[in-house]
Order: structure tokens, then sequence, then C-alpha cells
């Protein structure tokens, strides 16, 4: 086996071992399904026509909830990392001491989780995104000095690098053609691959 299958496979036993560090990333979801119901069933406009009343959702409140989720969903992107990596260290997972954590980094994190962002839209980068915003969560370093060493992670090994990317496209593209459930599967393979990724990182590094 692989070390990038393996350390899927590590990742998926350390998630459901522990599910706490599931938690974190369902906030995002919560927050931007209150803004949607609001946006939708509360507060919603109702525009009318000569074919009738068309019902409109608040375009206003969908913003607002998607930005709002988007902005912890980066925080609880680190603190699904940091949590990963107490488990894998066999220390236990505590989801108030790695919010902590982050909260006392929230200012060189921003900056991080913003190139990173940037990164994944290239596609060809992705594997640098990610490593970089693990990197920066499991070694404290700056966005530098995180991105630099995700470059030279990803060189050494680049072979189980490309196996893991490969695998993480493939599901999200699976998981994406099925509906309804769908999206609950991959917000749980995404937790997972959160872990493989640490995995592989302290593996190989």
């Amino acid at each position: 086996m692989s070390e990038a299958l393996n350390s899927i496979s590590v990742g998926a036993n350390a998630a459901f071992k522990n599910p706490v560090i599931f938690i974190p990333a369902i906030i995002p979801l919560v927050i931007h399904a209150a803004f949607a119901y609001l946006a939708y069933c509360v507060f919603g406009m109702e525009i009318y026509t000569p074919l009738g009343i068309i019902r409109m959702p608040n375009y206003g409140l969908l913003f607002l909830g998607s930005l709002i989720a988007s902005i912890v969903g980066f925080i609880v992107g680190f603190v699904i990392i940091d949590m990963a990596h107490d488990a894998l260290i066999s220390r236990g997972p505590d989801m108030s001491r790695s919010f902590n954590k982050v909260m006392s980094r929230i200012g060189p994190l921003i900056v991080v989780a913003i190139v990173a962002a940037i990164l994944a839209i290239t596609i060809i980068l992705l594997p640098v995104s990610i490593f970089t915003t693990v990197i920066a969560m499991v070694e404290a370093l700056d966005v530098g000095d995180s991105i630099s060493r995700a470059f030279s992670f990803i060189g050494k090994n680049l072979g189980e690098v490309i196996v893991y990317i490969i695998i993480v496209i493939v599901v999200a593209i699976i998981l994406g053609l099925i509906p309804v459930i769908g999206s609950a599967l991959y917000w749980i393979a995404s937790v997972i691959f959160t872990a493989a990724a640490v995995d592989l990182y302290l593996r190989k590094r």
C-alpha cells in the first residue's frame, strides 16, 4: 500500500475513533443553513407581477450568511488540522484547546488562509495550498516559511502527493454527482482527507 493510501486509512481511523474532530466542520454548515432559512422563509421578498406573486430570497442575508460561514470555515479548518494532529500523536483532540490555539495565531493564519485559497484556485497548486495550511498549523510557521516548506515537502514526496491529490479530486467529483446525501458525504470525506494530509506530512516530513 502506498503511503498516501495508508495515510487516508489512518486519517479515517483517527477521525472515526475521535468523532469530535467532525464537530467544527458542522459549524459553518449550520450558519449557512440558518441564514438560508431566514433569507427564503422569514425575510423573503414578494414581487407582484401580472402573472402572479414571485417569491424571492433576501439576497443580502444570503451574502451575509455566506460571508460569515466562509470566515468561520477558515477558522475551523485550522482547528480540524490541530485536532487531527493531536489525535495522530495520541494526545487526544480537544476542540476548545485547538480553537484557543488557532485564535492565538489568528493574524498569521488569516494570511495563510488567503494565500492558500488563491493557490487552490489554480488547481495545479492545490497540493501546495493543502500542505501550506497543514504546515502552518502543525509547525506554527508564517505564510512564507509554510509555503517554502510545502514546496520542499511536495518535491521530496511528489509521487505520494500526486496519489493523494488524485484520490481527493476523484472522490470530490463522485460525491458531487450524488443527489441529496452527496454534500453530507463530502463533508465527512473532507475531514478525513484533512486528517490524512496531516498524517502524510508527519510521516514524510
